[in-house]
């Protein structure tokens, strides 16, 4: 079994097992994408003038909890992780069990998405990274969640970038086209950045 693991933060160099294929997909994080990923974030604090220590960290498709790990290493004062999966949920719980910042649900993230709480004010950093058959099978479903979440966060004065993993440079609906975007490329996968 493959084993991931954690680049920086206090937890790292800890190794973490790949999750098991759902449905005959197995879908982590490459850690060509996470280190991306991770740097994305770190430049959006240094021009936010803001550090880890005021970050509201949601990741929508925890997996195997590696980028939540690394985030809540690196200090966030606040995680929330979804994982539907219940064989998934049950790792995640082992892993965060002592953490009190963080935050579990066994939801489905894109019928959930407006579960999480943020302060008006707060620095949200959001991750989504489901399998790709849920942007390629059911890309409504995606389209609508990213709206949900852009919808919920217009209530706030909060900052922040979503970054969402893509298996191709997707259509998304014009109501997108309000919010600052970056498409970046990483081999053969794609990291759509919207910052707000």
């Amino acid at each position: 079994m493959k084993e991931l693991r954690i680049q920086r933060g206090k937890w790292k160099g800890k190794k973490l097992s790949a999750p098991e294929p759902i449905s005959g997909h197995a879908n982590f994080t490459s850690s060509l994408v996470k280190k991306a990923t991770f740097s994305i974030l770190e430049n959006r604090l240094k021009q936010l003038e803001s550090s880890w220590e005021d970050v509201v960290w949601v990741d929508f498709f925890g997996g195997s909890g590696q980028l939540t790990i690394e985030a809540v290493g690196l200090g966030v004062k606040k995680a929330y992780c979804f994982e539907l999966d219940q064989e998934r949920f049950g790792k995640l719980l082992k892993i965060f069990k002592d953490l009190s910042q963080v935050r579990l649900f066994r939801k489905d993230a894109t019928r959930y998405s407006g579960t999480f709480a943020i302060d008006n004010e707060d620095l949200c950093f959001i991750y989504l990274d489901p399998p790709y058959t849920y942007w390629t099978e059911t890309p409504v479903r995606m389209n609508d969640m990213l709206l949900k979440v852009m919808s919920y966060l217009k209530n706030f004065k909060s900052k922040g970038t979503i970054l969402c993993q893509l298996p191709d440079k997707a259509n998304f609906p014009k109501a997108i086209d309000q919010w600052t975007k970056e498409i970046r490329t990483y081999g053969s996968h794609y990291l759509l950045q919207i910052d707000f």
